[in-house]
C-alpha cells in the first residue's frame, strides 16, 4: 500500500471492472442500494467495510488489509450476514498484483 498508494490500487481495481465509489458523495441509502445489488464489492479495512453487512451472501467481498490484523468487528458481520470475504494484504505488492 505504501509502496504503490491507494491512486495505484484503485486504478489497479478499475482495470479489473470495478466502479469506484467515494461514501462522501452519496447517501447511506444510496450506499445500501449499492451494496446490496453489487455482485462483488471491494473496499478497505475499517469501518467503510461494514456496510458489506447489506451484501448478498453470494457477492464477492474482498477487504483490503492495511495493518496485520483482521477488524474484529468485522469478523462478527461476515458470521451474522453469512458472508464469503477474502482478505487481501495490500502492504504485500505481490498480493496486490494476484488481484
Amino acid at each position: 500500500w505504501v509502496e504503490m498508494g491507494e491512486n495505484d490500487v484503485e486504478s489497479l481495481f478499475v482495470r479489473k471492472g470495478y466502479k469506484v465509489i467515494y461514501p462522501e458523495n452519496h447517501t447511506v441509502l444510496e450506499q445500501i442500494n449499492m451494496v446490496s445489488h453489487a455482485n462483488s464489492f471491494a473496499a478497505t479495512e475499517g469501518s467503510i467495510a461494514h456496510i458489506s453487512m447489506f451484501a448478498s451472501s453470494s457477492t464477492k467481498i474482498q477487504i483490503l488489509m492495511k495493518a496485520n490484523y483482521v477488524n474484529s468487528y468485522q469478523c462478527c458481520i461476515n458470521q451474522m450476514a453469512d458472508l464469503d470475504v477474502e482478505y487481501i494484504n495490500v502492504n504485500n505488492l505481490h498480493d496486490i498484483v494476484q488481484i
